[in-house]
Parts: C-alpha cells; structure tokens; sequence
C-alpha cells in the first residue's frame, strides 16, 4: 500500500467531543459520562454510558447522526477552512442489523451524512472492523478521483433499550464475560490525496501505511477454538514496516479480542516493539460497537500528537502505530499509521487548532485553556456540553487535591508517579476550557471540608493563563480565614505552580488586606526565593498571628539573624499555640536553648506547646530528657505525630509504649513506621504489625537503654542524612529530620522538597556525604 495523507480526525464519545479531549481526559482518568436516564421495563437503571448533550430518547437513527455530525464537524474543519473543492467521498461503517437497528436505520443515517457533506451517495460498511475495510479502499478512490478527499465515518451507539437487550445477550458469551459496559462513540478519519492537500495548503499530519481484513471462525456467537490465525496473518503483513511502537484496540475487554491479540502476537513478535504501549480506549469509554476499530485509531493518533502516552511507555516519532478491532461476525481488522512532523515555522493548517497541544512533563508550565467551539449547530445542547465540561473540571480538580495531598504524606519514591498523574490533571483541566470563576467557586466550596480541595483549585488557577485567571486566585486566597491546616497544603500548591509574573503576583498578595492572603503571600515567596527584605520586616511588624507565623518560617529558611531574636522570644508569649511554635522552632533551629531548658523543666513553654514540645526535646535534646518527653507524651491525645516525635526522640525504653499502638487500629501503622524510625526493619515488613514479632526481635539488638537510638543504631547526623536520603520517607516526614540537621549543624539544611523532577531526590541523596 502506498502511504496515505491523513488530514483530519474527529472522535465522540461520552469521554469527550474531540480527539485531543480523549487523549488529555482519558490521561487524566476521568472516565465516560453515564447520566443513568435509561431504565429497563422493570424501572431499574442501567448502567450505560453516553453522551449526555443528546437526549436519552432520542431515535437510535437521530442519535447516530448526531454523534456523528459532531465528529464529522471536527475532522473536516480545516478541510472546510482552507477552501472550496469538490465535495469528499463518504464511507460510513454502522453496526449490522440488530434489535432497534434496522437497515433502513443505517440508510437514514448514511443519507444524512451524505448530505451533511454534500456527497452524493454514502458506501456501506459493517462492524468494527469493516472500518479498516473502507481504510484500505481509501487509496483506490483517491486514484481515481484525487480532487475528492475520502471520509470514512463508523458510528454505534447502545443507548437505547433494544441495543441494550441485545449486548445483554452478547455479554452472556463465554467469550465476551469481560464486556466492558455499554457506550456509544463516532470516530472519522479524512484521507486525502497529495496534491489536493498541497493545493488546499493543508498539511497531513500522519500517513496511513496499512490497513486490511481477515476473517476468523470464533466470533460472538461461535466458540469456535482460538489460534490466532487470523490477526496473525494481518501482523505478518505489517512487520516489514518496523515494530510497531504503541497499539490501541480491545487489549482489555472481550475475551474472544484479548485471546486473539495475546496469541497472534506470540506468534509474530517481530511485529511490536518490546516497549510498545498497549491502551485500550473501550475501557475508559465503554464498549463502542461498530465504532470501535475507528474510535481506537484516532484515539491513538491523538494520544500520540499529544504525546499523552503514559509515562515511560511509546514510541519515538518514526515509529508506527497500530490499530485493530474485531467485528461481531469475526472479521478481524488492522491499520499502521505514521505521524509526520511539521516543518519548523511552517504555517499551514494541520487542524482545527494552528497545533495539538502537548502533554505536560515533568513539571507545570503555563496552560491556555481551550476555546469552545462545540455544538456549532446544536445551540439547544450548549448547556449540556458546558455542564459535561464542568463535570471533568470537577474531578479533576478532586482528583488534584488528593494528589497534592500525596506529594506531601507519601513516600518521595512515589513521587514521580504522583507527579505524572498530577500534571494530567491540569492538562486535561486546561482542555475542558475551564472557567476561573468555576475553578474558584468549587474550590470555595469544597476546600470548607478538605484544605487540599482549596489548595487544588489554586493551583489549577494559577496554572493556568491570563489576567482573570490571576485575579480569581487572589480573590479566593482573600476569602479565606483558615488556619496553619489550611495554609499548608495551599502554598504547598502554589509552590509548584508556574507563574508568568511571580513577583507580580505575591507583591501585591504580601500587602493584601486579607491576613491569609499576605501570610500565603510571604510564605509562598519566601520557598520560591521571592521574598524582599522590606516585605519580611513588614510581615514581622504585622499583628496578624498567621502573617508573623510565616514570617518566622522565612526566616528559619536563612542564616541566623541576631536582629529578629528579640521578636521571636517576645512571640513566645503570645496567645496563638501556632505562632508560639514557630518562635519556639526558630530560636531552636539558631542554636539558642532557652526553650528548650524551659520545656526540660517543665515549664510554661511546655504546656504552650502542648504536644509540639517533643519536637523541641528532638532538636536539641538528649537521652536525658527522657523524665520530661514522659510529662510531655502523657498529657497528650496519641496520634500519628507523637508516636513519630517519640521514636525520633530516639530512647529504646518507648518500646513498650509504641508495641501497645499496634493493638489500636487507627494508629497500627503509624506504631509500625515509629519502631522502624526508633529501631530499624527489625522485623520482616509483613511481620510489622504483630507486637509478639518485635518482642522477639528486640533484645537481641543488643542496644544500650541509655542511649539515643535512630534506625537500630547510635543517633547520628549522618544517620539522620540517610534515612532523609532512602526515599522510604514522605517530604512531611523528611522536613522534620532536615529540621533535625539544621539545629545540629548550626545552619539550615533547606531541600526544595515540593520541586518536580529529580531534583528533590538528588538533594537529599547528597546529604549523608555531605555530613562531617
């Protein structure tokens, strides 16, 4: 087969209305829209997916053109942009007759097409994998017609109560028991020929290398046994154009696919590159019927000039893609594409954009939400569209608190798979074209429960470009009123965030009226290095306890300052237990032990700090602290921090009181972290809960019960260094221990521990060399 330009794609289903929606949202794990309006005879609901834009009752034929309309619109955009022509060649691919899909069904829906385009006269094909049938006729009709472009549309739809009947019964199938649930999609793919594409100024951007059918004897309603001859016969064919290096089709649904797939690739190895990614859009989207082997092709294209493959998996850019399907009546389908890289500074169209976006990596850049141009001819459904778009901004946004939260209470060996998921998040935020004022009401709303809601909503609005993008931040950052647990997880967001004009923005958050805004202003600026010296002098002289708390966290980021001492000692005695901390942590961390012989005396300090004054005793104490740690430990509530404060306070004589957690079930595993923190992976990690266990294990360490214990040996900074510098920690966990090295050392040990990439880990690692 000679190459074939493909000039424009379009996909819809109930994961997006677009092509590159597919790729960022299906990235981003948002799943396919299942509105639950359909209801079998009984009245119980059924679970189905599909595009909540067009009305649950409406005809199957009118919901089929519909669907396809929308993908026709957006894979002939800048056809249609770059110039009148003669009207393309359709080829639409429907299901066969089936309950509630009758042949005169499909000839309304070809009709309607036709005429959408102006062709005169839609060619017939059936099933999924009939699509790579008109695929592979492409070139021919191209031959003999090359001012005429080639559509090719296949569309299916089961949301309707007879298609649902049917796929129940399909379902019933040994082979189908892994049926994913019902959907609906319509995928188009426009090929054109050379010179029409060069005359019109369109430029290809992939090339279809192959595409054929093979039939096989099991299909849906025939168990015939399986050997993989079929698809096999098809991967023969493909191999000479180089392994293929990502696939998309039913890898993960249907057992009569995946057995085919599994067995005609051990029999041609050759054929796929070792690190081929292998995605399957069905199991994000549902099961796509006669649409599927076109639904998963422009998924993959997509997915691929996107670069939205997940991390670590694809192709480089010559490498081929495949795309496969196999029909209901068996025949089994493949097509080979090739993307082609623009040339720089080119300015044709390769699209309905001037170029795809690409997926963010390794850390957040500035992201320009998309324009909606959907429902061009569908005003009545612009609301539903509007409500679908703000349904992904949603849970993305849900989805982004949680793993703002991970980053912090994870293990940092976690953290680039945190990261990776993250970053999707805001790509697919930025292509739903949220809007600042939503981002910002959700996350006022949601962030009364769960700070980590807020700080997500903050950081999608500071991600993202233009002025109202920024005014919306800081007028969310001035409506709050929470505490040091809400403005934590909130500057551990805008930490990462990428900013255009950074100074700009905390200049003016610095000397906002609203104390969260400045104290969120000085802390955020402070981490990224932005702070002045006159905004920190003001923040000190400020009279709102969280803006001089955050102040004092700035200034234990630096090198001592004799000249903010007097100001620090006279905040240990104001009312706020927050701000007292952070004085009580500064003074500390410069070297200065007058909080800590106030609070080895049991003084005032000590009940101030309540449970914080461990910490205290962790920084400068010793073994001989022991009597006060106890005054501490039983005045207050057990819970995850004092358990760590305890074993980092390093005395072998905690261990009967840690063994006794590990009966409680709300703090088993927090007991379990402290005696491996207090004495080291003394016990099989599976064995880690069971007290019987460590009271075996423990006396034959040997450790002396006046000592200082850290990881089963003598507490020492470079002890200290490497457990920051294993990985096994959380960067919550971790900045306790930097605390530690800064107040042994004399100086600050500060890691950028919220920074993207390897950095943080580098960091760390080089900690235990670099220990005297």
């Amino acid at each position: 087969m000679r190459p074939v330009p493909i000039v424009g794609i379009g996909l819809v289903s109930p994961v997006g209305l677009r092509p590159a929606e597919h790729a960022f949202f299906v990235r981003a794990e948002t799943g396919a829209a299942a509105p639950g309006e359909i209801a079998d005879a009984a009245g119980e609901r059924i679970d189905v997916a599909y595009c909540p834009w067009i009305p649950a009752g409406v005809p199957l034929a009118e919901r089929l053109v519909a669907l396809a309309g929308q993908a026709l619109d957006d894979a002939l955009a800048s056809w249609r942009v770059a110039g009148a022509g003669a009207p393309p060649q359709l080829l639409v691919c429907t299901a066969a007759p089936r309950e509630g899909l009758s042949d005169e069904d499909r000839l309304v829906v070809e009709r309607a097409l036709a005429a959408r385009v102006a062709s005169g006269e839609a060619v017939r094909r059936t099933g999924a994998a009939g699509f790579f049938l008109a695929l592979a006729e492409a070139e021919a009709l191209l031959a003999r017609e090359p001012e005429r472009a080639v559509v090719v549309v296949a569309v299916d739809s089961l949301a309707s109560v007879e298609a649902l009947a049917a796929f129940r019964a399909v379902a019933e199938s040994p082979w189908d028991a892994h049926l994913p649930r019902p959907s609906e999609a319509a995928a188009v793919v426009v090929l054109a020929s050379p010179q029409e594409a060069a005359r019109r100024g369109v430029r290809p951007f992939a090339e279809l290398r192959f595409a054929s059918v093979a039939s096989g004897a099991s299909n849906d309603d025939n168990d015939a046994v399986i050997d993989g001859g079929a698809m096999s016969s098809l991967l023969e064919r493909v191999a000479p154009l180089g392994p293929l290096g990502a696939v998309f089709g039913p890898h993960e649904v249907a057992g009569v696919r995946q057995r085919e797939w599994a067995l005609a690739t051990a029999r041609c190895v050759r054929a796929i590159a070792p690190e081929a990614a292998l995605l399957c859009l069905e199991s994000d989207a549902g099961w796509l019927g006669a649409a599927a082997g076109a639904a998963h092709l422009v998924f993959g294209l997509a997915v691929a000039r996107s670069d939205a493959l997940p991390e670590g998996l694809g192709p480089s850019a010559a490498a081929p893609i495949g795309a496969w399907a196999i029909s209901a009546d068996g025949t089994r389908g493949l097509c080979v594409v090739t993307l082609l890289e623009a040339a720089p500074g080119d300015p044709a169209l390769v699209g309905p954009e001037p170029a795809p976006r690409r997926a963010t990596r390794d850390r957040p850049v500035p992201l320009l939400p998309v324009e909606r141009r959907d429902a061009m001819d569908r005003r009545d459904a612009a609301a539903q569209i509007e409500a679908f778009h703000g349904d992904v901004v949603a849970g993305c946004l849900e989805r982004l608190g949680m793993l703002l939260r991970h980053r912090r209470a994870f293990a940092l060996a976690e953290r680039p798979e945190i990261d990776a998921r993250l970053l999707a998040q805001l790509d697919a935020i930025a292509e739903a074209s949220a809007r600042p004022g939503g981002i910002a009401l959700q996350a006022e709303e949601d962030g009364e429960d769960d700070p980590w809601m807020l700080a997500a909503g903050a950081l999608a609005l500071a991600a993202c470009e233009g002025p109202t993008f920024a005014e919306e931040l800081i007028a969310l950052l001035a409506s709050q009123e929470g505490g040091e647990d809400v403005l934590a997880p909130v500057a551990d967001a805008l930490v990462i965030a990428p900013y255009r004009e950074p100074a700009d923005v905390f200049s003016r958050l610095t000397v906002h009226a609203s104390p969260f805004a400045r104290a969120i202003g000085v802390e955020v600026a402070s981490r990224l290095g932005l702070l002045v010296p006159v905004a920190l002098s003001r923040a000190l002289d400020d009279t709102e306890p969280q803006v001089l708390a955050a102040a004092l966290r700035a200034l234990a980021r630096g090198p001592r300052d004799d000249t903010a001492i007097p100001r620090a000692r006279a905040l240990l005695r104001a009312s706020e237990p927050a701000l007292v901390w952070e004085a009580a942590r500064l003074l500390s961390l410069w070297g200065l032990s007058d909080v800590y012989e106030d609070i080895r005396q049991g003084g005032g300090l000590a009940r101030a700090l309540g449970p914080r004054a461990l910490d205290i005793l962790v920084l400068r104490g010793s073994p001989a602290d022991l009597a006060a740690a106890q005054a501490i430990v039983r005045r207050a509530p057990p819970d995850e921090d004092l358990l760590d404060a305890v074993a980092r306070l390093g005395s072998p004589g905690s261990w009967a009181w840690l063994l006794h957690y590990l009966d409680d079930p709300e703090l088993d595993e927090a007991a379990a972290a402290a005696l491996v923190t207090l004495f080291g992976p003394a016990v099989p990690e599976d064995d880690r809960l069971d007290a019987a266990r460590w009271r075996d294990a423990l006396p034959r360490l040997g450790l002396d019960v006046g000592g200082r214990y850290r990881g089963g040996q003598l507490w020492s900074l470079r002890a200290v260094a490497s457990e920051c510098a294993s990985e096994g920690l959380s960067a919550a966990a971790i900045a306790l221990r930097l605390d530690e090295l800064g107040a042994h050392m004399g100086v600050p040990v500060v890691v950028n521990l919220a920074a993207f990439g390897a950095g943080p880990r580098a960091a760390l690692a080089a900690l235990p060399a670099a220990i005297r």
